[in-house]
């Protein structure tokens, strides 16, 4: 059996994944994070065709512009997930990191590990998916929290704000200046 149809049946692990510097408990959390990962960015994709096609209607050009982003990012992060890089790291100054739209490495803080037995697997999911969104060019907003409904800011739109998508996991997708 070819490795393809391996990974069809696995998910998604490919020979490029790899775990620098984490035991092999936090390997293990990592790697079922990334499974997580791609199962919220399906449910989010799906939600966000349905409420585009409830919300028609209602949705200015500008709008729809940002959904097809948000759809183009949400692609890219589940793509980028078949071939990201584990890193773990001791410094607590941030929870993870990664860099912008290069690499294929997100690293992970004992701080991260520390909140997810705190605030449990979907919030440990919600900052997987904002490092992927780095990954796939979103920004950090300094005037945004992702436990506010996504909203532009002054510098970003909402759709290039990877606090949108870390808020989508942890509160369900909505359309910001719609139904958030």
């Amino acid at each position: 059996m070819s490795f393809s149809s391996y990974s069809s049946i696995i998910g998604f692990f490919h020979p490029h994944n790899e775990v620098r510097k984490c035991s092999t408990e936090k390997s293990s959390f990592l790697a079922k994070m990334r499974e997580d990962v791609v199962q919220e960015i399906n449910v989010i994709q799906k939600k966000l065709l349905q409420e585009a096609r409830l919300f028609q209607s209602e949705l200015s050009t500008k709008q729809r512009i940002k959904l097809v982003f948000s759809r183009w990012v949400l692609a890219c992060a589940k793509r980028r997930a078949a071939y990201i890089k584990h890193q773990c790291y001791t410094d607590d100054d941030y929870v993870a990191k990664t860099t912008f739209l290069v690499g294929n490495t997100v690293m992970f803080s004992d701080l991260y590990f520390k909140e997810s037995y705190r605030y449990g697997s979907l919030h440990s999911t919600a900052v997987y998916l904002h490092e992927l969104a780095h990954l796939c060019g979103t920004f950090d907003s300094l005037d945004f929290e992702s436990n506010n409904p996504p909203r532009d800011s002054f510098v970003i739109g909402w759709e290039s704000n990877a606090e949108t998508y870390e808020y989508w996991v942890k509160y369900g997708f909505c359309i910001p200046e719609i139904n958030c």
